[in-house]
């Protein structure tokens, strides 16, 4: 009787040890693909830390860009106003040689009409002492 309990309880631990066995040999290979898992994580991880470097790097370089362009416009927009400035200049001068244009018109009419006032005056004037003289003698 003992050898049949020695020979059930080697049984008993040989099915318990080969359960043991496949247990192990399940555990091991989900550890193995659990590591695999992790390896691919980290490469994963690896490849969006260098990502996003490289976008980090691509967006301060855009920033310079953006900086840059915003310097330009600044610079424009003063060259823009002085331009404005200036032509805001040019059209009061031109509408002040216009008046001045005008008045000088007007002046050069006056002269003339004075002018041929004149003229006739002293035409007048003449035949006057003309026809005086004439009257006298």
């Amino acid at each position: 009787m003992f050898v049949m309990t020695r020979k059930a309880t080697a049984k008993d631990m040989e099915v318990k040890l080969k359960l043991a066995l496949e247990k192990l040999k399940t555990s091991e290979e989900l550890c193995q693909q659990l590591l695999r898992e992790r390896d691919d994580s980290e490469e994963e991880i690896q490849k969006i830390i260098s990502k996003n470097s490289e976008l980090k790097s691509q967006l301060a370089e855009l920033h310079i860009q953006y900086m840059d362009v915003l310097d330009q416009r600044d610079r424009l927009q003063d060259f823009v106003g002085s331009f404005s400035e200036c032509s805001d200049a040019h059209e009061r001068a031109l509408s002040r040689i216009k008046v001045l244009e005008t008045s000088l018109n007007d002046a050069h009419k006056s002269i003339i009409c004075f002018k041929q006032t004149q003229q006739q005056q002293e035409s007048d004037d003449t035949h006057r002492l003309f026809n005086k003289r004439r009257w006298q003698l």
